[in-house]
């Protein structure tokens, strides 16, 4: 059932309870319609409101055993009870009371238990009982107790079984998580055993760990088995939510704040009190392989209703985050298990013992039903097959809770989830094992993203923020505080081959709870289409409006080549790094992607993206911005609606070509195209901060910020502004505080040193260039010439210039910066003469004349205001 249909089942719920008698059921009737299944719940939920008081009355469970009213108060221990002399106690249950016995006419140990009185009351039961009872004691198979005997002595009623000598997989579990071999050997022992009950009609429904014990040569054995079907009275339509026979075989807590046992490994068929079959038991014995290998359950919380509201509506955590060794196949298996709906998963224990037997990668197991020695030692727990626990008297409260929190929870009601508006994909955490595909699972975050980004009403987090914390210990809750988001994705991403699968799940950032899970597994050659899905997929879920040209885009994927894809990813890998090196190596992936498909104009995007980098950052203009215009035009007439890449144009032609109208024209349309990308935003600050519109560029930085609010590089470009607008004050706090995220982020050191040299502190600025230089002296080295000039200290900026001009013959170096420090030194000549150089090679640093504060010496001179004009900046 979806949380929409709990809701609506809520409401007809509460408008019901309102009305009596016959209009109740006319009103049921009207609102269900043809909708008989509807009207079915709505029924049983109002039947147990009905029956609320006669639950506090009247517990199901009861604490005595089935002796006479005069033996009650009286131990059988010592005493006979038919043939089985009575040894000591072993345990303690809502049936009854468990002993080990002697069986005199066969001297041999033997587990008794004697049921409960109020069980023996019901002639109707106690037939029910012993039919059934036979059919579970004619199981012939080595993982499943044997039962001996029921029977009667003077009143009491009791049922005997083998003496199982070992210890409880509870116990086992609780010394730490268990080797995959031994798992999976326990787990096919147990497949074994319910395959063939299941064969002969019975069900398990109360497969856990206590009801299973390990006897010190490996052999499993299944306890309790059939009792939960077999002890079962008529069923209530609470009891039925909560499956009452498999809480009596549990001796079930009912305490408000602990967790039920029994619910933690209950299917979800059996918290909604539907019929079930075979595929209960496999649901089951899922979560309980889930806990051996996890170490935790895969459905938890801190009371029993919290519990069973997880099992109904959240996906467990992907066991990969937990056991990185089980393997691809066996995780699979465990989740295959946990499926809702009883139709996605294995279909009998035959196909899931068939995967068990898989080798996964470690040795054939042993045939089903073979023990085999299980590593570990300890103490050995001489336990019954029944392995009770103390039972408390269940009340109407906590068993109503538990029947209805699969709605309650989910009610308007209960629940209110305010509208999600903003949200971040956090790193999609790579499960392959292989810590070199690492860039795969940051290119699907990459593109999750970037799909996301695209829809217009949605804030989305961008990537520089989101991998701060990755590998982070964080709560969710705190990552969505920092970032100021309303939910959070997470998930999972998995390469085998040329077969991807991953698993994303949306959570509500202020109570961490789960909204909606799916797992998506796709051929690489269909991995455009499936990040697209995915994106669609989260919008609707969360009802953000998409446009009629955001949904085309989304629509819009196409197939990919298995290695360009590869390639695309390992570029977008290296060009994330952002040094000259990787940037370099990053050109060589995208141009091998384009190769092998040269319609893929997300790979010329990423072209065009790294030559516009090397352009403005690391090399000559000359070279670089002709090929990153070039690529980013092939990718636009690919496909138009690529925003990047009307990005990267939008840079190249302001920089290189000085068409400061078409750049804009491009940031709108990438804008447009794509609001939700911080790097368009930040760039075109700087095009508006290079144009003087201050206002506007200070209002795009902040947006880029908004959605990337972690990125060193964007606060270190809001302080640039602010430096640039002369702000000088507010530019130091922000740099001052990029630099408290990273004190080794170079750039915020070169500002900061430039924004003391403006406030005249000399030395301050000198101490900040001075650890920039320790960072990359080829990249300081002109700032820290500039501020000796600016100061004074001439020998010092020669010795600079003469270090720049030799610098120029191993790479390149901006005539900007060479003639900023001639002009501090008074040489206005050299330093036009620099400027003219600069005009020539077309370096992007001659378009940051009119707002940079070192060009002041110079803007009263004829020639600074005919260069703007030239490269086309207004005067």
């Amino acid at each position: 059932m979806t949380p929409e249909r709990w809701k609506k089942l809520d409401a007809l719920f509460h408008e019901a309870l309102e009305l009596q008698g016959n209009a109740r059921a006319v009103h049921l009737a009207k609102v269900c319609g043809d909708d008989e299944r509807l009207r079915e719940e709505a029924e049983r939920l109002l039947a147990a409101h009905e029956r609320e008081g006669d639950f506090i009355e009247a517990p199901i469970f009861s604490e005595t055993t089935g002796l006479t009213a005069d033996d009650l108060n009286q131990s059988p221990v010592g005493r006979r009870i038919g043939p089985y002399q009575v040894i000591s106690p072993l345990g303690r249950g809502g049936m009854g009371e468990v002993f080990l016995a002697e069986d005199t006419r066969l001297e041999r140990k033997v587990a008794l238990k004697i049921l409960p009185g109020d069980f023996t009351q019901s002639p109707d039961r106690l037939r029910r009982f012993e039919r059934e009872a036979k059919a579970a004691s004619a199981l012939n198979h080595p993982n499943i107790l044997t039962i001996h005997e029921i029977g009667e002595s003077d009143g009491a009623h009791y049922i005997v079984s083998e003496f199982v000598e070992g210890e409880t997989l509870r116990a086992m579990i609780e010394r730490g998580r268990l080797d995959v071999d031994q798992a999976i050997t326990i787990a096919e022992q147990l497949s074994s055993a319910l395959g063939v009950a299941h064969e002969a009609g019975i069900i398990h429904r109360d497969i856990k760990p206590e009801n299973v014990m390990v006897r010190p040569d490996g052999l499993v054995k299944v306890l309790d088995f059939g009792l939960a079907k077999l002890t079962e009275r008529p069923a209530t339509a609470v009891e039925s939510a909560v499956d009452s026979t498999a809480t009596m075989a549990a001796g079930l807590i009912t305490e408000p704040g602990v967790v039920m046992g029994t619910v933690s490994y209950m299917s979800p068929e059996q918290g909604r009190g539907m019929k079930v079959d075979g595929r209960t038991d496999i649901f089951s014995l899922g979560v309980m392989l889930y806990e051996m290998l996890a170490g935790r359950r895969p459905f938890e919380g801190a009371t029993a209703s919290d519990v069973l509201a997880t099992i109904l509506t959240k996906e467990p955590q992907p066991l990969e985050r937990y056991r990185d060794d089980a393997g691809l196949e066996l995780a699979q298996a465990v989740m295959r298990c946990l499926a809702k709906e009883r139709e996605e998963r294995f279909q009998t224990v035959g196909d899931l013992a068939a995967q068990l037997k898989a080798p996964f990668g470690r040795g054939e197991p042993p045939s089903l039903g073979q023990a085999r020695p299980l590593p570990g030692g300890g103490s050995r727990e001489q336990r019954s097959f029944f392995m009770p626990r103390p039972a408390l008297v269940a009340s109407a409260l906590s068993l109503l809770l538990v029947t209805a929190v699969g709605y309650w929870k989910l009610s308007p009601k209960a629940v209110i989830d305010p509208p999600i508006g903003s949200l971040a994909v956090l790193p999609l955490e790579n499960l392959s094992g292989d810590p070199a595909q690492e860039y795969f699972a940051d290119g699907m975050t990459d593109a999750l993203i970037g799909d996301l980004a695209r829809i217009g009403a949605l804030r989305v987090i961008s990537r520089t923020s989101v991998m701060h914390y990755k590998g982070t210990k964080k709560t969710l809750p705190e990552i969505a505080g920092e970032l100021k988001v309303d939910a959070v994705i997470e998930g999972t991403v998995q390469r085998s081959g040329d077969h991807v699968r991953i698993r994303a799940q949306l959570i509500h950032a202020a109570t961490d709870r789960h909204l909606w899970a799916e797992t998506y597994e796709r051929d690489l050659h269909d991995v455009l289409e499936l990040q697209c899905e995915i994106a669609q997929t989260i919008a609707r879920q969360i009802q953000i409006k998409i446009t009629p040209d955001e949904q085309a885009r989304l629509a819009s994927a196409r197939p990919v080549n298995h290695k360009a894809y590869n390639d695309y990813l390992l570029g977008v890998y290296y060009w994330n790094k952002r040094t000259e090196e990787h940037v370099r190596k990053a050109v060589d992936y995208f141009q091998s992607a384009i190769r092998e498909d040269p319609g893929y104009a997300q790979a010329y995007a990423g072209l065009a993206d790294s030559y516009a980098v090397l352009a403005v950052m690391f090399g000559d203009p000359r070279e670089f911005a002709p090929k990153a215009k070039a690529a980013a035009t092939k990718a636009i007439e690919i496909d138009g609606t690529l925003a990047e890449a009307h990005g990267v144009l939008a840079g190249i032609i302001a920089h290189y070509d000085w068409d400061w109208q078409g750049a804009e024209r491009e940031f709108i349309r990438a804008i447009e195209l794509n609001p939700g990308s911080p790097t368009t935003h930040q760039r075109y600050s700087l095009i508006l901060a290079e144009m003087g519109r201050t206002e506007e560029s200070l209002a795009e930085i902040k947006r880029a910020l908004d959605l990337d609010p972690i990125s060193l590089i964007l606060n270190t470009s809001f302080g640039s502004r602010l430096y640039y607008a002369r702000q000088f004050d507010q530019a130091n706090r922000q740099l001052q505080k990029t630099l408290e995220m990273d004190p080794n982020f170079l750039l915020a050191r070169i500002y900061l040193g430039q924004v003391y040299a403006n406030e005249r502190k000399y030395a301050e600025s000198l101490a900040e260039l001075n650890r920039a230089v320790e960072l990359s002296r080829d990249r300081a080295l002109a700032e820290l010439g500039y501020v000796y000039a600016a100061s004074g200290q001439k020998r010092e900026a020669r010795q600079i210039l003469v270090e720049l001009r030799e610098l120029s013959r191993r790479r390149y170096v901006s005539p900007v910066d060479i003639a900023f420090i001639h002009a501090e030194l008074g040489e206005k000549d050299q330093a036009f003469n620099w400027l003219e150089r600069a005009y020539g090679e077309r370096s992007s640093r001659l378009t940051q004349l009119k707002m940079d504060p070192r060009s002041d010496t110079l803007r009263a001179d004829p020639r600074f205001n005919e260069l703007l004009r030239r490269i086309g900046l207004p005067q």
